[in-house]
């Protein structure tokens, strides 16, 4: 069975409106039992490895050593030192793994214990330093999926860097200047169409300017936004024809996107366009939605009208294909059901 499908086996299973009294009682924790023993850990197997000091376990090294020469040679033991095959004569403590007084007292009476003192860059590098020490690797899921998110990660900003940035920028680009094209063209008569065009415009050139990291001149509702946004600001804004709040600290890059300039751009304006947003159905007013479907039809004639609508289908499975597999994760239209509304 399929991920996906063994995931809507189990919403079927459960239900989707379980609440955090239904979890606890369906997974009731557990009292802690009053009468556990300590472990005597001197008692405990390889605890006398794992708590002998660097130099202590350099000198047991060095006198097994010496008894290997003395019973094979020492040819023997320098093969052993210098070939690439691993081998219990080739360990060397380099790291103290030690636990203080108060940790083995802790160790000793839950069994286990997370000592802050080691700090480490990643999972491999400790697992690497306890299995050159010569001391036991006890490999568990969380590091596995620590492996897991650290590639996806890695493969993310490679595709969002070296793929979608790329993408978002040619469609932003053309379907701006399809846009200021037909806004040329639009007869002063019509001014419900004049307004929608010009909200299409600055959507699409914040989007841009987000993009460049670079406002692009044209409207003074612009450099509003763009105050707004630099400054972290929650404010109104008109646009779409409907008045809306806007929490603009939403658009600081955190995670991964703050690893490089483009990143940052980039999530700046997929978080522009994720935010303000056309909103043509739910709890909108009659005359808002018209006028906010009136604005989508004029977005999707731009991005036809300039070849580029093929390339937001394309973009729109790369992302569904990354973060919602499935149809999960996704509250709004995708780029071909959207056009087939409108």
């Amino acid at each position: 069975m399929s991920a996906a499908k063994a995931f809507v086996a189990a919403l079927a299973q459960t239900g989707t409106s379980l609440t955090s009294k239904d979890l606890l009682e369906q997974y009731p924790s557990t009292a802690p039992s009053t009468n556990s023993v300590p472990l005597v850990l001197e008692k405990c197997k390889f605890f006398d490895t794992f708590d002998a000091g660097p130099a202590e376990s350099r000198a047991s090294m060095k006198r097994k050593r010496e008894k290997a020469e003395e019973q094979h040679g020492a040819e023997f033991v320098r093969q052993i030192l210098s070939s690439n095959v691993h081998h219990p004569l080739k360990q060397k403590r380099s790291f103290d793994f030690r636990l203080e007084p108060e940790e083995k007292t802790k160790l000793a009476a839950n069994g286990v214990v997370a000592s802050h003192r080691f700090g480490f860059s990643s999972f491999g590098d400790i697992y690497y330093r306890l299995y050159s020490d010569g001391l036991l690797v006890f490999v568990t899921s969380n590091s596995i999926l620590h492996a897991w998110h650290r590639s996806f990660d890695a493969f993310l900003v490679d595709i969002e860097e070296n793929c979608l940035f790329p993408a978002l920028r040619a469609i932003l680009e053309d379907s701006l200047s399809e846009c200021i094209a037909m806004a040329e063209n639009v007869s002063e008569d019509h001014e419900k169409v004049i307004k929608a065009v010009k909200d299409v415009e600055i959507y699409l050139a914040m989007g841009l300017s987000l993009l460049r990291g670079k406002l692009l001149g044209g409207h003074e509702e612009m450099e509003t936004l763009w105050s707004a946004i630099l400054n972290e600001r929650t404010d109104g804004i008109d646009l779409f024809s409907a008045e809306r709040t806007v929490d603009f600290s939403q658009l600081k890059p955190r995670g991964h996107y703050t690893k490089s300039e483009p990143l940052k751009r980039y999530f700046r304006a997929m978080m522009w366009f994720g935010i303000v947003n056309l909103r043509i159905a739910g709890d909108v007013k009659q005359d808002d939605g018209l006028l906010q479907l009136l604005c989508s039809v004029i977005l999707v004639n731009c991005l036809q009208e300039s070849d580029r609508f093929d390339d937001v289908v394309h973009f729109d499975n790369m992302l569904s294909s990354l973060v919602a597999e499935g149809g999960y994760g996704s509250d709004s239209l995708s780029a071909n059901e959207f056009v087939e509304f409108v």
